[in-house]
């Protein structure tokens, strides 16, 4: 019976001893994995999504009347689509006026040079008639067409000159004519006065010889002296008669000279108002196109300040904004003052967005890239510091993130064992210990 006892003793206190190595070897090998084991340590924020990009305002530059609102509030809209049209009467009369006059310049100007290539002057030619041929050219066509008007100028204008030249013409031919009926008189007078001269020498003989009258020789010097002056008078008249001539050409020739240097000139100054014409299409062409208000960059729509149609908009005035859908998203998150000490630049987050429920969605990886410098408040008085993490992707798993929505960033800032964890306590109640409060 005793044992029986002993053995029954002596097995529970086995049972003890193998109880008590389990619970050690348990405690050792959790200790262990306490000590190796680690955790992540975040810190978590609240915040919202904002676009990287600024919100766009939309605005006219030159202003006007409301015609048509092409798009509604939170419409997703892309780069370059209308969004709303003003009135563009005033602007489209001032172009369509502007054109007219542009294509009139441009009629004119081919004129112009196809009375220049009419008119040929050259100064090499032998003959004085061939210094100058007129020979009417084509106008070129602007638009497909001729304008009458510039035809009847043209013709008119040719003819007038041709006129004037006609008129030249005729009085270099009456100088030329003058200039023929000198030279038969010259030939006459040359010939009268050798004659005489010939009847002088023969009369004197006689008189010497005393056969005629000594009063005859007197007479036939007479008509000598008379005859010699006649022929002087002519000859001096064959030079006026030549610088004459040569007058008239010259001033034939400066008929055709003024005509182009008047061309020249009318046609430099119509080039010179086409050019400035031009400036003022372009221009406004531009206005006109600007009454067609278009998206500058890809996003929604938001706050629509003008609607009514028939409104008038000012100049510079917003009429409507557009938040970007483009490039990655920035989360605006606060972080609590007692959580900011290891927070910086550089520092990995994963971003929860309340709108999707992060156990089945997801999140999104993203950096710190800026954390403020100062404290901040809001409006009951809580103070907290902004940090902006930027996410790598613009969607979560094929879903969309827009500007607004409300997100939670994790932050992470270092790694501690579990060990750290759970002395953690015990080292703030020795730090306190033995301090009376």
């Amino acid at each position: 019976m005793g044992a029986n006892l002993h053995i029954k003793h002596l097995e529970g206190a086995k049972r003890a001893n193998r109880l008590i190595l389990i619970v050690l070897a348990l405690i050792v090998s959790t200790l262990v994995w306490a000590h190796y084991a680690t955790l992540e340590e975040v810190v978590i924020g609240q915040g919202k999504v904002v676009p990287t990009l600024a919100v766009q305002q939309v605005e006219s530059l030159d202003g006007g009347i409301l015609k048509q609102v092409l798009v509604r509030e939170g419409e997703i809209v892309t780069a370059g689509q209308a969004l709303l049209v003003l009135d563009e009467l005033r602007f489209a009369s001032a172009f369509d006026e502007a054109q007219l006059s542009r294509n009139a310049l441009r009629r004119q100007r081919a004129r112009l040079e196809a009375e220049l290539k009419s008119v040929n002057i050259d100064n090499l030619a032998n003959h004085w008639l061939a210094k100058i041929t007129v020979t009417p050219q084509a106008i070129e066509m602007i638009d497909g067409e001729r304008s009458q008007r510039s035809q009847a100028i043209f013709h008119s204008r040719l003819s007038q000159l041709n006129s004037q030249l006609d008129q030249a013409e005729q009085a270099v031919e009456q100088k030329i004519q003058a200039q023929e009926e000198n030279r038969i008189t010259t030939r006459a007078q040359v010939s009268g006065l050798k004659l005489v001269r010939q009847e002088i020498a023969m009369t004197r003989e006689a008189v010497n010889e005393g056969a005629v009258a000594e009063l005859e020789l007197l007479k036939l010097e007479r008509d000598e002296i008379r005859l010699e002056g006649e022929l002087s008078a002519s000859k001096s008249m064959a030079r006026q008669l030549k610088a004459v001539k040569s007058q008239a050409i010259g001033e034939r020739l400066t008929l055709a000279l003024d005509f182009r240097s008047r061309t020249e000139a009318e046609r430099n100054e119509v080039i010179n108002e086409l050019a400035g014409l031009q400036e003022s299409i372009k221009t406004l062409a531009d206005r006109l196109e600007r009454t067609k208000i278009a998206s500058p960059i890809d996003g929604k729509v938001t706050n629509i300040l003008v609607r009514s149609l028939g409104a008038v908009v000012e100049p510079g005035e917003s009429i409507m904004a557009i938040v970007p859908s483009d490039g990655a998203l920035i989360v605006e998150t606060r972080i609590a003052p007692k959580d900011i000490a290891f927070v910086h630049t550089g520092l990995e987050a994963t971003v929860k967005f309340t709108a999707y429920d992060f156990v089945i969605y997801g999140g999104l990886k993203g950096e710190v890239i800026y954390v403020s410098a100062d404290a901040q408040q809001l409006e009951d008085g809580t103070t907290y510091y902004e940090a902006h993490v930027k996410t790598d992707e613009n969607m979560l798993n094929g879903w969309p993130i827009i500007s607004g929505m409300q997100a939670s960033t994790d932050i992470l800032t270092g790694n501690k064992t579990v060990l750290n964890y759970w002395l953690k306590p015990l080292l703030r109640a020795k730090a306190n210990a033995l301090r009376e409060p």
